[in-house]
């Protein structure tokens, strides 16, 4: 199958073509700097320069020409720092540009298209009580952009909607997402964690599962894929086997102190001015909902097995050397913590 992969040097993208390579597929970038990603995948893949902030500059004749499907995996995601008002922002970079991608695409004749969203709209489908769509702007973007890409699909041409949670590893050349999370717990002793926690998939798997997707009966729709749900502590605990800090005590953060605290984050979020796809003042709510799912279907139906999330976990780490002020500050606790056991201990 010749397959054209929009946004594969991101951090799923990346992933998704090394998979659909492995399978003996054909793949077509648009990339903005094709010489760049030629470096990063070599002569095996078919380049075509473009930007989707300029439409019209995108040449879709050779684009399209001899595509059998396509991956749509660009966008933007909650950790992007908006400008100006978070809607209309994450609705351009998630809904506008995705959806004039699929137009065209089905226009040339594609008959097949895969778009990567967010695990968010399963559970705002799942859970209206929590009106996640109306709290959150980035939410939204992903709830609507899901609504009008399935709103193209017809008998001629299939979308999924790829309804992606939590996930760990690491693509060459990029810093991991998680380096902060990292950071705390080589430094933090107590760590102090939060309720609730949230489905995880390693990037291999969740690239596995995308790319069996276009083996799939051509039924449009959302799919949520995953693979082990985990509190918010057991992922810490995780994280600090790998990082050689498995005995230290995790204390549970009860859920009025966290929203307390977010609370007073959004206050001084909103008396700076800065914006959030995410709000600040209904924030706890989604740290500490448990954003589980049964993955047994989702697995059968795709043909992924799953079961490397601690191999990605330890790629993440790997991802995020030790930094020496952190490393600094980690042997001052150790010591403190060290000096204070012991001074505890004496008589008198």
């Amino acid at each position: 199958m010749h397959v054209l992969v929009i946004g594969g040097t991101g951090f799923i993208g990346y992933h998704i073509v090394k998979q659909l390579q492995a399978q003996g597929h054909c793949v077509r970038l648009l990339s903005r700097h094709p010489e760049r990603a030629r470096k990063t995948f070599g002569r095996d893949v078919d380049y075509q320069a473009g930007d989707l902030n300029f439409f019209r500059d995108i040449n879709f004749r050779e684009l399209f020409d001899g595509i059998d499907a396509i991956i749509y995996a660009a966008g933007s995601d909650e950790r992007q720092t908006p400008s100006g008002d978070p809607y209309t922002f994450f609705y351009q970079d998630n809904v506008t540009t995705c959806i004039n991608m699929l137009e065209f695409a089905r226009e040339a004749g594609i008959h097949r298209a895969i778009v990567l969203g967010s695990i968010f709209t399963y559970f705002a489908r799942q859970h209206p009580e929590l009106q996640l769509d109306r709290h959150h702007p980035y939410i939204r973007s992903r709830v609507e952009q899901q609504k009008q890409a399935l709103a193209l699909a017809g008998p001629q041409f299939t979308v999924n909607v790829i309804e992606i949670p939590f996930v760990f590893g690491h693509t060459p050349g990029q810093p991991t997402i998680w380096k902060n999370l990292v950071h705390y717990i080589r430094v933090a002793a107590p760590m102090v964690a939060p309720p609730g926690g949230a489905n995880m998939i390693s990037v291999n798997t969740l690239a596995t599962a995308i790319v069996n997707t276009l083996q799939q009966p051509q039924e449009s729709g959302p799919l949520p894929v995953g693979d082990v749900n985990l509190t918010w502590v057991e992922l810490m605990q995780r994280l600090g086997t790998i990082l050689n800090k498995k005995n230290v005590k995790i204390t549970h953060m009860q859920s009025g102190v966290l929203a307390d605290l977010t609370r007073m984050g959004a206050f001084f979020q909103d008396l700076v001015g800065f914006k959030s796809g995410l709000d600040h003042h209904q924030i706890s709510q989604l740290i500490t909902f448990e954003a589980f799912f049964d993955t047994g279907e989702i697995k059968q139906r795709l043909h992924y097995e799953g079961g490397d999330l601690d191999q990605a976990l330890a790629d993440t780490v790997r991802a995020c050397p030790d930094n020496p002020l952190v490393s600094g500050l980690q042997k001052a606790v150790d010591w403190l913590d060290h000096y204070l056991n012991t001074n505890s201990k004496k008589p008198g």
